[in-house]
């Protein structure tokens, strides 16, 4: 009885210290080791998890259409955005609490910092709260931390974005709407994110180094986000990748072009070919245009989906 009573007590302070030491979210401590991008309801566009997902449920496939020689030569010759270009959301690696304290204060009605808790609170919701935390290495393993970042707003409806810095990782950035507190989560050290010139809607795709490519297009409305388009292309091995050049958005907000290499191995893109596609949100929903649909389908295996809501 002594020694079943020792091992309940053991139990109880194994369970306070670990507890302690648990990354905390939403305001309060979480029972588990969890990341904020794993919190339920969030949109999680990053790598691995995106590519992971099936086409859900209800959407329309994309057929593609064939664009002109002309338009793809085009498309083919338009420079590729880089992650100096204005409209690519970066990360802002070296930012500190003096460089978020200007943010804070300009959207002080909204946004609060208390400490290592950073607090939004949209108009239509409860509070949602990022919270610093920091687990050292030890023999049981790496540890990691979350460290977050007010970084203002962006897109026409004001969506408030938080930078989160990690451990062991790229930078990666949660995007919540004003109104309802629902947020996107994209993983922009990596992958490609870059908002329309009207602020409408933003593309997220993979840096196609991991298989498969992928793609998303969401919509970033006053009320809510909604993924719009999904992409994704066919599995290729491990030692190979796709090359993706991201060339911008229309002007007009309701496209963008990209060009696309068949998955080869490293310094070998020759051996396939450049595939330019133009995407294009008409009033009939997206249209998805290469400049052969046979190579998209030979060398890419390109496969998008469409909600029926964004048309």
């Amino acid at each position: 009885m002594y020694n079943f009573k020792k091992m309940i007590l053991a139990v109880i302070i194994l369970t306070f210290v670990l507890g302690s030491r648990l990354p905390c979210w939403a305001g309060g401590e979480s029972t588990s080791y969890q990341y904020a991008f794993e919190r339920p309801g969030v949109l999680d566009l990053s790598g691995n998890v995106f590519r992971a997902r099936p086409a859900p449920k209800g959407y329309i496939s994309v057929k593609p259409i064939p664009i002109s020689p002309a338009h793809a030569k085009q498309i083919l010759d338009s420079p590729e955005l880089t992650r100096e270009a204005p409209e690519i959301i970066s990360s802002l690696g070296d930012s500190t609490r003096n460089d978020e304290k200007k943010r804070v204060f300009s959207q002080r009605k909204f946004v609060n910092r208390k400490g290592r808790l950073l607090i939004i609170k949209p108009k239509l919701a409860p509070s949602v709260s990022f919270k610093d935390w920091h687990i050292a290495e030890s023999k049981e393993g790496d540890g990691d931390a979350e460290t977050f970042y007010y970084m203002g707003t962006v897109g026409a409806a004001g969506f408030h974005r938080v930078e989160v810095q990690y451990g062991h990782d790229g930078p990666g950035s949660f995007f919540v709407s004003p109104k309802t507190g629902e947020m996107v989560y994209a993983h922009n050290s990596a992958d490609t994110v870059v908002l329309s010139p009207d602020g409408k809607h933003m593309v997220v795709a993979s840096d196609g180094l991991n298989s498969p490519f992928g793609l998303s297009v969401v919509s970033l409305s006053e009320s809510t986000s909604s993924l719009e388009l999904y992409c994704l292309s066919r599995s290729f091995s491990y030692d190979e990748n796709m090359s993706p050049k991201f060339k911008g958005w229309h002007k007009d907000g309701t496209g963008f072009d990209l060009v696309l290499t068949g998955p080869h191995k490293e310094n070998t893109p020759e051996q396939k070919p450049l595939i330019p596609i133009c995407f294009n949100l008409k009033n009939d929903g997206w249209h998805m245009s290469p400049l052969n649909t046979s190579d998209l389908d030979n060398f890419v295996g390109l496969s998008c989906f469409q909600s029926p809501k964004s048309f």
